[in-house]
């Protein structure tokens, strides 16, 4: 997977272009070698990337997240990638939340080609602990670009669910006034 550039507004992220630089010839025997590899390479960026564009929404229920992890699996295999979010953020060098929603696009292996279920997760950002999650169905085309959409919704008892409010009898120490 390749990972999301800055937004051009916000919740929207697109990926980067890929650019061919092309090879300066040398002089001499060597041209003939220049010329096939220039060639291969010329062909092998003149493929198209094989993407899922996937709209990603949360529902109320999810907290703030700074980090997706990205799932692809097909029957051939599977693919995980990351994604940490790139908005300015506080003094402690965390980034600010993603804003929903927002369009991702998934690069996937084309060995993957045919159905493939993604599945997003929001992760905490000091744990890694899975807070939010959900997941789509989806098509890999190889060399196209198709479209999936996924809507989070909190993962019930996730780190950061409650907003780090200890839980009621988990060891909390009484303190009423028991005489």
């Amino acid at each position: 997977m390749r990972p999301a550039t800055l937004p051009s507004r916000p919740g929207l992220w697109k990926s980067g272009t890929v650019r061919c630089r092309q090879r300066e010839t040398p002089t001499g025997g060597l041209l003939a070698v220049a010329v096939a590899a220039a060639a291969l390479a010329s062909s092998a960026c003149a493929k198209s990337q094989t993407d899922v564009l996937t709209l990603v929404s949360a529902d109320a229920t999810v907290p703030p997240i700074l980090i997706l992890r990205v799932t692809v699996a097909g029957a051939t295999g599977q693919s995980m990638g990351s994604l940490r979010s790139m908005a300015v953020g506080d003094a402690a060098d965390r980034p600010a939340p993603f804003s929903f929603p927002l369009s991702l696009p998934v690069t996937a292996d084309p060995t993957l080609a045919g159905p493939v279920t993604i599945t997003i997760d929001g992760l905490d950002w000091d744990t890694y602990a899975v807070i939010a999650s959900g997941s789509a169905p989806a098509q890999v085309v190889p060399e196209q670009e198709t479209a999936a959409a996924v809507t989070l919704a909190a993962v019930p008892g996730g780190a950061g669910a409650d907003g780090g409010t200890p839980d009621a009898g988990a060891g909390a120490s009484d303190a009423g006034g028991d005489l």
